[in-house]
């Protein structure tokens, strides 16, 4: 399906956030970087990107990409999650 939607950015953030639930923190961070490429404005890739850098024992990026999503969706409720969770405001 991916491959018929190579300029879906939803696609690719699906995808990663399966690959983060997979343990598989590489393949997460190159869809998540993939659905950026499409949409630099994807909350959801942003965190899935934060998710799998944290995965991966990057908490500083991982906060960044957090917060990153915060500012392109100011109510994106999953990233308020992981930095309340982190202890970051």
């Amino acid at each position: 399906m991916i491959d018929l939607e190579r300029r879906n950015h939803e696609a690719h953030s699906k995808r990663a956030r399966s690959y983060v639930e997979a343990g598989e923190f590489d393949k997460a961070i190159a869809d998540a970087d993939r659905a950026l490429g499409i949409s630099r404005r994807s909350g959801d890739a942003l965190v899935e990107r934060g998710r799998a850098r944290e995965g991966k024992g990057d908490r500083n990026a991982a906060i960044d990409d957090f917060r990153r999503a915060l500012e392109v969706q100011p109510n994106h409720v999953a990233a308020r999650a992981h930095l309340t969770r982190l202890g970051e405001k």
